[in-house]
């Protein structure tokens, strides 16, 4: 019976009945990909998600590398206050020919380069074992004692064996570019922006400090690695950017300074912001905003 019913259907009982899954999959597709306005919603998403982290971000590296370099700041401070326990002075900023009569390029050097030198150790003579302020009768700073590594000084309390505050193991900067050719130089202690940071220390018998101190190399100058600059326009003394408004200096010992983040490859002022007028995003041991 079931079989006559099924040639009057012309069905071929013969045959598999297909399954739900080949059924499917014989429909017509109805997959379709994004629409104009689509992809144009998502590109503006993502647009305005990249205008809001990347500010952010910058802005937290800047800070970060702000932290590195005032953290700098203060292991150099640290290590010129040991030195003063070691030698009642701290080093200098500038050197007196008449002193170091045998180092033929001492009045040459920053302030910025003498503080590495004075605080990381030198190779002492003879006489003064590395005493800078003993009688060096033409003898040189930098005079090797025939051996390995730091020498020792004779100080007041002793022999001490350098260098301060682990100051060698901090960054140095002593390689300038100018119109694309690399000059080495006696290094400076280096910021976190790679700049390099410089050195003066006050003069308490005239009361000031020396914008000379940190002047006068052509191709530092021309690199930006200056310090402020009375001859050049915008003109900045020293003794102005050491002051706050009320015209008191900030510190009467030393100071430490470094053109921060916007930093500039210039022979001019640009860059150096005394915080006396505010906005400055210098770093200073003085100041720490």
């Amino acid at each position: 019976m079931l079989n006559h019913i099924l040639d009057i259907l012309d069905i071929d009982y013969s045959k598999n009945i297909p399954t739900g899954r080949e059924v499917r999959k014989n429909l017509p597709s109805t997959k379709r990909g994004f629409t104009l306005i689509e992809l144009l919603a998502i590109m503006f998403i993502i647009i305005l998600l990249v205008g809001i982290l990347v500010p952010a971000l910058t802005t937290f590296q800047r800070n970060a590398l702000r932290s590195k370099s005032f953290a700098t700041i203060n292991i150099i401070d640290g290590a010129c206050k040991y030195y003063y326990d070691d030698f009642g002075d701290y080093p200098p900023s500038h050197i007196n020919n008449n002193v170091y009569q045998n180092w033929s390029d001492s009045g040459s050097w920053y302030g910025g380069q003498l503080i590495v030198l004075f605080l990381t150790g030198y190779a002492p003579d003879i006489e003064t074992k590395g005493d800078p302020f003993g009688d060096n009768d033409n003898k040189s700073i930098i005079e090797d004692d025939g051996k390995d590594g730091f020498g020792f000084r004779l100080a007041r309390r002793g022999k001490v064996y350098g260098p301060y505050n682990g100051t060698e193991k901090l960054e140095v900067k002593k390689v300038f570019v100018v119109d694309d050719i690399e000059y080495t130089k006696p290094p400076f202690f280096a910021d976190a922006f790679g700049g390099n940071i410089l050195y003066y220390k006050f003069d308490k018998e005239n009361s000031t400090y020396y914008s000379s101190d940190n002047l006068g190399d052509t191709v530092i100058k021309n690199a930006g690695g200056n310090g402020p600059n009375p001859s050049t326009t915008p003109s900045i003394d020293i003794n102005y950017y050491a002051k706050n408004s009320a015209n008191k200096y900030y510190r009467t010992d030393f100071i430490l300074i470094s053109k921060g983040a916007n930093r500039k490859i210039t022979s001019t002022n640009i860059g150096w912001d005394p915080p006396r007028e505010g906005d400055s995003d210098d770093i200073t041991n003085f100041f720490t905003q």
